[in-house]
């Protein structure tokens, strides 16, 4: 924390600037003898988990299948509903951890002869969020993503497949083969809902103006002929504007509240704006 005064003048006028930043460095280093994971909140495609060894809020789910070489592998098999599509994995894994980065908050204060206008920033960096209500409406055809129904697509990575004992083939040659972003696509392959969890994974950070008030506080003279000791009137707004490129309806909203389960997103309600005005009395 480092508070400061930039500007201080004889004639009244203070600006307080404060600046707050942390950060949480943390490992899960063992569970229950015989538990190798728990799951902390969430469901089976997205779901917050303790894992020995990993930062405490691993989020735990499916992904693509992946050659040696890290590349997507492209179902190569042209008798199958996938064909020509990413193959989606079977077997959960970590796919990012819920805790930030760091975060960060600056708090202004500038005041000048009884008024004082404050405001307070938030930034939260890094960690990642379980974007569930996306992967629900895209997987019933009513998300926003889902309007390239039918168009062609060729998807990025190797052709292969996977042989019955779960290993990948793959010559790794480079798809080329066209296909399109079909009903079968969305509801197995391109959404959380059924299919593979690592597409609704997404950055979580965000720059937020949590607060900003106006404040009037009366004269001394004045109010000390009421017999009051501090008067002062306050209007304010609260959760007044978030910058972010997460493309659920709020970062900061979590499916199990303040509590262990944070990061998963299964149709939160976004933070409130609020108004008011409040009344200060010193007796």
């Amino acid at each position: 924390t480092l508070n400061t005064t930039p500007v201080k003048t004889k004639w009244g006028l203070r600006w307080d600037l404060n600046f707050n930043w942390s950060k949480n460095v943390n490992k899960v280093e063992t569970l229950k003898a015989g538990v190798d994971q728990l799951l902390v909140a969430g469901f089976t495609n997205g779901g917050v988990y303790a894992v020995p060894g990993q930062p405490y809020g691993v989020i735990m789910g499916t992904q693509y299948v992946r050659d040696s070489k890290g590349n997507i592998v492209i179902n190569d098999d042209p008798t199958d509903p996938g064909y020509a599509m990413p193959i989606a994995g079977s077997k959960n894994v970590p796919l990012g951890n819920i805790q930030p980065d760091w975060l960060g908050s600056i708090t202004n204060n500038l005041s000048y002869k009884g008024f004082t206008l404050g405001f307070q920033i938030d930034i939260r960096q890094g960690g990642k969020m379980w974007d569930g209500t996306r992967g629900a409406i895209d997987y019933f055809g009513t998300g926003g993503e889902t309007v390239n129904r039918n168009k062609a697509v060729t998807f990025s990575g190797v052709m292969g497949h996977v042989d019955a004992d779960g290993n990948v083939v793959s010559s790794g040659v480079k798809n080329t083969t066209a296909t399109t972003y079909s009903q079968y696509y969305w509801q197995n392959i391109g959404s959380s809902f059924i299919g593979p969890t690592e597409p609704n994974i997404e950055d979580a950070s965000w720059v937020r103006l949590r607060q900003i008030s106006l404040t009037y506080a009366l004269p001394t003279a004045f109010i000390q002929k009421a017999h009051f000791q501090a008067l002062s009137l306050t209007v304010f707004m609260n959760n007044v504007l978030l910058m972010t490129k997460y493309k659920g309806v709020d970062p900061e909203a979590s499916l199990a509240g303040p509590a262990n389960g944070q990061g998963l997103d299964y149709f939160n309600n976004p933070g409130i704006k609020s108004y008011g005005i409040r009344l200060n009395v010193g007796l």
